[in-house]
């Protein structure tokens, strides 16, 4: 009797155990997702590689143009992308939506034990942190910065210093993570996680502005080159040349 017991108190902590993952498994084969952006990386690269690396089948939806985004821009609850439609509801802000895929879809990209969680937290808000300076000069009406007060005249002078000051503090903070790390990864998961993916991407992006930063350490190019080599990364860039050709 105390072995049939046991025996069915064990299946049913396997059965338990087991539950998320086939519940995300099912979101994966199930689920009918669109993400909303424009044609270039930005902010929706990070999610185009998240749902890759989940296995989630998607619409890739780009603008055509400027003017197909401002005529949407008015239903948009924040009134910007990228937006993430699943089953008909829309998510919007992309670090939550990077949150809500690995909740979701993959438990890999963001961890369900809390304290690992709110590791990864941290890194997606330092690589927001990162990128500040960079966007107010660029977007600077969203910061809440008048044409009088930034403009052409003086947002070099805020891109500099950033380039110069901000950027490489930024770097250290990553680098230290890093070699606190385990792994190649912020979190030191075996796996990148939506942070991973974030910092990564941003630093590609970085890399390819003129004039470029300084060379990354080596430890921060193997987080780079390790999301970028990853097989689902791979297919979907692949995918994506092929589809522009």
């Amino acid at each position: 009797m105390f072995r049939t017991v046991g025996v069915a108190a064990a299946a049913g902590v396997a059965v338990v155990i087991a539950m998320p993952y086939l519940e995300r498994l099912l979101h994966r084969m199930t689920a009918k997702v669109k993400l909303q952006y424009f044609d270039i990386a930005g902010l929706g690269e990070p999610i185009r590689y998240a749902l890759a690396i989940a296995g989630v089948d998607f619409e890739d939806a780009r603008f055509a143009n400027r003017d197909e985004f401002l005529a949407k821009k008015p239903t948009l609850r924040f009134g910007q992308v990228p937006y993430l439609e699943v089953d008909g509801k829309e998510l919007f802000q992309s670090c939550a939506i990077l949150r809500f895929i690995g909740r979701y879809f993959d438990a890999s990209l963001y961890p369900a034990d809390a304290a690992m969680a709110v590791q990864v937290d941290a890194f997606l808000d330092q690589v927001k942190d990162m990128r500040v300076g960079l966007d107010v000069a660029k977007y600077k009406e969203r910061y809440g910065f008048p044409e009088s007060v930034l403009h052409e005249g003086n947002a070099q002078i805020v891109i500099d210093y950033w380039r110069t000051v901000t950027l490489p503090r930024h770097l250290g903070f990553f680098d230290k993570a890093l070699a606190d790390s385990p792994t190649n990864y912020l979190a030191g998961s075996a796996a990148p996680t939506v942070a991973d993916i974030f910092l990564a991407i941003t630093l590609k992006a970085f890399a390819a502005m003129s004039p470029p930063p300084a060379p990354y350490s080596a430890k921060l190019q193997a987080l780079v080159d390790g999301v970028y080599s990853h097989p689902a990364v791979v297919a979907f860039i692949a995918q994506e040349r092929k589809g522009k050709k």
